[in-house]
């Protein structure tokens, strides 16, 4: 007679599967919040825990549906992450010694200047965006941008929730389809 291991007992609660969700909603804004998520948007930190969370409840509640669709939830979470990380690297500008006191914040910039942020850049003579945020303060980036800017936000922002629970459903399948094939 073969001797087969106990299940893990995380496998067997949904508590801890609540649980889990709660830890990783704690931790999420600290972590991420401090690369991920530009200044103007230190909020969706907290809103993305709130994701977590709700996002472990529909996993729980929808695992049979959802285990169907792990392949899906992989390829929407590595895109959102691939989509993050471009407008990360491309709408992202970091200012070091900026504010009382001097500290390293990252703010979204838009796509292009209107004509006000090309007038505010030329005042300036040689200098660059980092020196006008510097100078003039990270509130008149909208301005200086408009709609661009407003689009570049709402992609980034969408695309982070998108990110969030893409992650959580794939964590919510591949824990429901351990279990179930214990």
């Amino acid at each position: 007679m073969v001797s087969q291991s106990p299940t893990p007992v995380w496998k067997r609660i949904p508590v801890l599967h609540g649980a889990l969700s709660a830890a990783v909603a704690a931790v999420s804004p600290t972590l991420i919040r401090a690369n991920l998520i530009p200044d103007q948007l230190s909020i969706i930190g907290l809103v993305g825990s709130l994701f977590v969370l709700v996002g472990f409840l529909i996993a729980w509640v929808y695992r049979a549906e959802l285990r169907k669709r792990l392949r899906p939830c992989i390829i929407i979470s590595c895109a959102a992450l691939i989509l993050l990380v471009l407008l990360q690297i491309f709408f992202v500008e970091t200012v070091e010694d900026y504010g009382n006191p001097p500290e390293t914040h990252r703010f979204l910039v838009g796509y292009e200047f209107n004509s006000e942020g090309q007038d505010s850049l030329d005042a300036m003579g040689q200098g660059s965006l980092n020196e006008l945020i510097k100078f003039a303060g990270a509130d008149r980036i909208p301005t200086w941008y408009g709609g661009d800017y407003l689009v570049v936000l709402t992609i980034y922002a969408l695309s982070y929730i998108v990110l969030i629970l893409g992650v959580v459903f794939t964590l919510g399948n591949i824990s429901t389809f351990d279990r179930e094939n214990a």
